[in-house]
């Protein structure tokens, strides 16, 4: 899998991040391209930034993007009014922008990146109290809602090991 990553600015994304992933799958960490990067920088925020992006290359189907980005930029905004449960980072499984600051910050990363590994959130989306799934074995899971942990369950683990079958 590739992980093309873009910062807003320097030194958003955690050093901890790529060693943390490679436990549980094989990544090459790339730079965003010259094109989409571009796009990024210029992105007025109005339309999706995902079609703007991928207009300026090619993904493939195991490239996956992560964007770190500023509270309150363009992007933060764009994905808290698609998403409004998303206060610390948003993903489609594809793509995924992280805007939140630490103590948190490395813990949402990861979360978000578990999500290009085929990972569902271990809480209830719909639910405003978005309490834990029954499937989610520990409450310090860094796939459920607004923990601050590096910590996975029993279920990540076995969706991790599904998606590295595929």
């Amino acid at each position: 899998m590739n992980i093309y990553y873009y910062e807003s600015e320097p030194g958003l994304t955690d050093g901890l991040l790529l060693p943390l992933l490679k436990q549980y799958t094989s990544v090459n960490y790339v730079p965003l391209p010259e094109g989409p990067k571009t796009a990024l920088d210029n992105w007025n925020g109005s339309e999706d930034f995902r079609y703007t992006t991928i207009s300026k290359f090619s993904l493939t189907p195991d490239d996956r993007v992560l964007i770190t980005t500023p509270k309150s930029s363009p992007l933060e905004k764009w994905c808290v009014k698609d998403c409004s449960h998303a206060l610390w980072g948003w993903s489609d499984g594809t793509f995924s922008v992280i805007y939140t600051e630490p103590p948190v910050r490395l813990s949402t990363q990861f979360h978000e990146c578990l999500h290009f590994l085929g990972v569902d959130d271990c809480y209830v989306i719909d639910d405003p109290a978005h309490p834990a799934k029954p499937s989610c074995t520990r409450d310090d899971c860094v796939m459920r809602y607004g923990v601050n942990s590096l910590k996975v369950c029993d279920s990540v683990l076995t969706q991790i090991n599904n998606f590295q079958k595929q």
